[in-house]
């Protein structure tokens, strides 16, 4: 198990994409992340398990279908420090949250002592936001990437259902078994609005990420409600980043190739 310090800009000047669990990921393309920096964080790792990175602050992840998914696949676990939580639920279900992961995998966080939401890579620590997926975000920034694309970001409900495995032929959500929906609160099923005291909270907490940090390239694909990041289609960022790229390699071929004939004489 290891701390963040490990991860400090090892994938700098890349795009990476962080996805929330939104309804509007049941539209994703799985297939178009799978060349990129990929962050799943909670149920959304159902939709792409070859994620390379797994953010959960939730202690109670190891009851969802989704920590199957996790236990299956490569990617590095981020975790906010959870051995109490998940001590307790292995108790009370008799399953090891931590079997079959590797410790190579792990690594825990703690959260920035401050609330105002600034990001850093000096800290060693996240922020604390309304959710996961804010301190996911930090975690892009810290391994150096840029842009930052959101994905199932929606802070919205959408035909009543708030997230994307809510939704007719996509990967199943919640609970392992039914008795586990007695160990801790579930609110999935509670239908409010979408300015409800959940999703506002999350509304108002990207608000304060874009007045606090604004200087991190950070790019709304999801749609949705988050109105305060540029917005972009993904097969538009994709475009984008690849025309970007294809210009990089030209220009490095062409300062190679007036390298070489200066050098020659030429």
């Amino acid at each position: 198990m290891e701390n963040l310090n490990q991860y400090i800009d090892i994938h700098k000047g890349k795009m990476a994409f962080v996805l929330g669990s939104g309804p509007s990921l049941r539209n994703l393309n799985p297939d178009l992340l799978k060349p990129h920096i990929t962050i799943a964080v909670n149920e959304a790792i159902l939709k792409v398990p070859f994620a390379e990175y797994f953010v959960c602050c939730d202690w109670g992840m190891p009851l969802y279908k989704a920590w199957l998914t996790v236990k299956k696949s490569r990617c590095k676990l981020i975790l906010h420090n959870v051995d109490v939580g998940f001590s307790y639920l292995d108790n009370q279900t008799g399953v090891k949250a931590f079997d079959n992961i590797s410790s190579e995998r792990i690594s825990y966080f703690d959260f920035k002592n401050d609330f105002d939401i600034i990001m850093d890579k000096e800290s060693g620590r996240l922020i604390r936001g309304s959710s996961s997926v804010h301190s996911a975000v930090h975690f892009a920034l810290l391994l150096g990437c840029s842009p930052i694309v959101l994905l199932g970001c929606d802070c919205r409900y959408v035909e009543d259902k708030k997230h994307f495995t809510d939704f007719p032929n996509q990967p199943a959500g919640g609970r392992i078994k039914p008795e586990y929906y007695n160990l801790t609160p579930d609110w999935s099923g509670v239908k409010k609005n979408d300015t409800d005291g959940e999703l506002n909270i999350h509304y108002n907490t990207w608000q304060k990420i874009r007045k606090n940090n604004p200087n991190i390239n950070i790019i709304n694909a999801s749609g949705g409600r988050l109105d305060m990041f540029p917005r972009m289609a993904l097969e538009e960022v994709i475009k984008k980043l690849r025309k970007e790229r294809n210009c990089s390699e030209c220009s490095g071929k062409m300062k190679a190739y007036y390298k070489c004939r200066s050098y020659l004489g030429h």
